[in-house]
């Protein structure tokens, strides 16, 4: 916490406890021990441009998807009942890839 709101909070509240937040505690210690490797990480996605890469191999592959529209329930069936189907076998390395790239890509906008 600010030292401005440990000086409201005791003057408000004098002689109680003040709790910080959990959530905002590990927010600021997880700053702090992981911000320059974050930082790191970062700079090297941006250097390589992951998420303009990530977004033409996903158009690439949902151009074929989509002239198999047969495959996408297949695929969502096995995932589903955790087995693969039988056919169309071929199909399981695209929407796997597929699949993974959203979700790469959803983090993004999740983490």
């Amino acid at each position: 916490m600010g030292v401005g709101i440990l000086a409201a909070v005791q003057a408000a509240f004098p002689g109680l406890p003040d709790f910080i937040c959990h959530f905002h505690f590990l927010r600021d210690v997880g700053k702090d021990l992981l911000e320059a490797d974050y930082d790191a990480i970062r700079q090297r996605l941006r250097k390589h441009a992951l998420t303009d890469k990530l977004l033409y191999r996903a158009r690439c592959l949902k151009t074929a998807i989509d002239q198999q529209p047969a495959w996408i329930e297949g695929f969502c069936q096995g995932v589903q009942a955790e087995v693969l189907p039988p056919e169309p076998l071929e199909a399981f390395p695209l929407l796997g890839a597929y699949s993974l790239i959203q979700w790469a890509l959803e983090g993004k906008t999740q983490g």
